[in-house]
């Protein structure tokens, strides 16, 4: 391997942005929980994307993404509460997501609390 190839190997494209959705309206990107059964929610409010951990009984937690990887939580999304375009960007670059099996619900702008 060359140094370039293994530059390469390392490099991790920037992470998602808000310019980077063709739908820019308000809504729920992602929701799901973590093994702590704490609810995960990513959503777009106001052109800014927030990834927010909601603990039992603790003020939510406004999580920091520096990678694509870390709009994810470490257990389960909610597939029908989730964003088609936002889970294809993720999707198409290579990020694994972790989906529960599809119950349907009722259509909403956010499927949980926002900050």
């Amino acid at each position: 391997m060359t140094l370039d190839e293994y530059g390469k190997l390392l490099f991790k494209p920037e992470v998602i942005q808000t310019r980077d959705l063709h739908n820019q309206v308000d809504r729920t990107l992602l929701y799901g929980y973590t093994t702590e059964r704490d609810t995960w929610h990513v959503y777009l409010l106001n052109k800014e994307i927030f990834c927010v951990r909601y603990e039992y009984k603790k003020s939510p937690v406004k999580m920091i993404v520096v990678s694509d990887v870390d709009y994810i939580p470490n257990k389960r999304l909610y597939p029908s509460m989730c964003d088609y375009e936002f889970c294809k960007l993720l999707s198409d670059r290579g990020v694994s997501l972790p989906f529960t099996i599809f119950t349907e619900v009722a259509e909403q702008t956010f499927y949980g609390d926002i900050l």
